[in-house]
């Protein structure tokens, strides 16, 4: 913050609220979206070659993208059409990347590789999740590799549920989710790794015994349906209230109806419950009935989600949470305002999305195309 200017001080302090203020003056009307001050098109520069997937930086200005190779875009630089700072080739397994300056020059990034996980053979990944220095890896055989990169040990778990769906790391402890609850698991210690060995080998009793964890407190979803579809997202980035981590879980039911429930870490003294426990702060409904399986994004208090038109035309809603949060004890209601953000081309579903409200900038990775669209809806400093 430092080296920021006062005009870059003040646009990080109001374009949150410059954005939500966007949004409401926006017309409420199902098939007509938001047109964004700017548009501009990423392009894959080798022949081909489509985007896998993209994940845009909280903040707004960098890009990473997924083809056969690892690129780091700058979107602050009001080019027509932006170029990769950086890029590295793909590798088997689970890279740990550091972006830094190159020795060659001070001001040109470029990707170092601090540690990786070489052996993924067999492995299907559902989710992962990271804090610090440990990944959580949540497999499709209820196994949860825990690999701490920085020290370099791991272990292979066994956890209960029924339909894994989504896995977080909060502190010493490991949160997976199903589609009628979800469970705390104390880390447990994790053993020296051996870059020769597979990650069979390298786990205390290998694949066929994996290590089997008690949870320390199940917790079952506020609403009496299960969740056909679940995604959790820990709010590890931004100021947590009251120095306490939170955790948002987005999930859709079997009438297709999108649920937010956000929750809050909170210190508990009592010898069977873990030191910090879940407290649910608060639960909203989007009221929105779409499509089977819908394409959900959450950023802050605001989600983006796919949904048809009535010209049959794919594109994403946004729902901006209108709530605000009460001492513990009392309970927190809201609601969402709702509005048409981005209409794609008739038949075009849209693959990936991301959203920054602090920005205002919307990224979409369309199918079967080596082009990503960067849609601005605040204008630039």
């Amino acid at each position: 913050m430092a080296q920021m200017s006062n005009k870059d001080l003040e646009h990080a302090a109001l374009a949150p609220a410059q954005f939500a203020a966007f949004i409401m003056k926006r017309p409420d009307h199902p098939d007509q979206s938001i047109l964004p001050h700017s548009t501009r098109i990423l392009l894959n520069d080798e022949v081909d070659v489509k985007f896998d997937d993209l994940y845009l930086i909280p903040g707004g200005r960098f890009l990473i993208t997924l083809s056969n190779r690892i690129a780091l875009w700058d979107l602050g630089a009001q080019t027509i059409i932006p170029r990769p700072l950086a890029s590295t080739a793909q590798q088997n397994g689970l890279q740990i990347l550091d972006c830094c300056p190159t020795s060659d020059d001070q001001n040109s990034p470029g990707f170092q590789q601090l540690s990786v996980l070489r052996d993924t053979t067999g492995m299907s990944i559902k989710a992962a999740s990271y804090t610090q220095s440990i990944v959580a890896i949540l497999l499709d055989n209820d196994r949860v590799v825990l690999w701490d990169f920085a020290r370099d040990t791991i272990s292979l778990n066994i956890v209960r549920g029924h339909g894994l769906r989504d896995i977080l790391v909060m502190e010493d402890h490991i949160i997976v989710f199903d589609g009628s609850g979800f469970s705390l698991y104390k880390i447990p210690e994790l053993v020296q790794r051996n870059p020769t060995l597979s990650l069979a080998e390298n786990s205390s009793n290998g694949y066929s015994h994996p290590l089997a964890l008690d949870p320390v407190m199940n917790i079952a979803h506020p609403h009496p349906r299960p969740y056909h579809y679940l995604y959790a997202m820990a709010h590890s980035w931004f100021s947590n209230y009251n120095g306490r981590p939170q955790f948002s879980l987005v999930g859709s039911d079997q009438i297709r109806d999108c649920v937010v429930n956000q929750y809050m870490m909170v210190d508990i003294k009592h010898p069977y419950l873990p030191s910090r426990t879940p407290i649910l702060l608060s639960s909203v409904s989007t009221q929105e009935q779409g499509h089977e399986n819908p394409l959900i994004r959450p950023c802050d208090r605001y989600i983006v989600m796919t949904s048809v038109d009535s010209l049959s035309r794919w594109g994403f809603n946004v729902f901006m949470l209108e709530s605000s949060h009460k001492p513990l004890g009392e309970s927190s209601h809201g609601e969402f305002v709702k509005k048409r953000l981005w209409t794609a081309p008739l038949g075009i579903e849209p693959l990936e999305a991301q959203l920054c409200a602090s920005s205002g900038r919307f990224c979409v990775l369309l199918p079967e195309s080596s082009e990503i669209r960067v849609m601005d809806y605040l204008p630039p400093l």
